[in-house]
């Protein structure tokens, strides 16, 4: 039993650290991991959409767009079953101080994959070729943003 205690009193004093308060973040953590991970692969989509689809370069401009889409299906998916009890991968209520920027993230997620399928239902390659369709491409372009400006929202929990 003296242990236990110890072991207890030991990780309360590890986790208050030297102001004797929790880690500001502490009851979100869960929640900004999977988002960090995310974070990190979008980011890198978003660089190479940047670099290789306004140089003309079709194929890898191509790729990048669907390795955003994939990167948003992955994102949607995680948020989603972060929350839902019977879905793998379930940590609880989020607090709600970001529910509403996890779940605008999620819906976001699910925009940016719908999307992308119809830009690629329309035989899209280009996201800046008029030839392919104006909506279809305004709309990927659009729903690329929204999901970006939300990763720097959450920049104020991932430090």
């Amino acid at each position: 039993m003296r242990t236990l205690f110890g072991t207890v009193v030991v990780v309360l004093a590890v986790a208050l650290g030297s102001t004797g308060c929790l880690p500001k973040n502490i009851d979100i953590q869960p929640f900004t991991s999977h988002i960090m991970t995310a974070d990190h692969d979008w980011w890198e989509a978003v660089h190479e959409i940047g670099s290789d689809c306004p140089s003309g370069r079709v194929l890898p401009c191509e790729s990048d767009y669907a390795k955003a889409g994939v990167q948003a299906q992955r994102l949607a998916r995680t948020i989603h079953c972060s929350y839902t009890p019977s879905c793998t991968g379930y940590l609880g209520k989020p607090p709600a101080r970001i529910w509403p920027l996890l779940t605008d993230t999620e819906a976001a997620a699910n925009e940016y994959t719908r999307a992308y399928s119809a830009w690629k239902a329309q035989g899209c390659t280009d996201p800046v070729d008029d030839v392919c369709g104006r909506r279809e491409n305004a709309e990927v372009r659009a729903a690329l943003k929204k999901v970006t400006d939300l990763f720097y929202d959450w920049q104020q929990y991932l430090r």
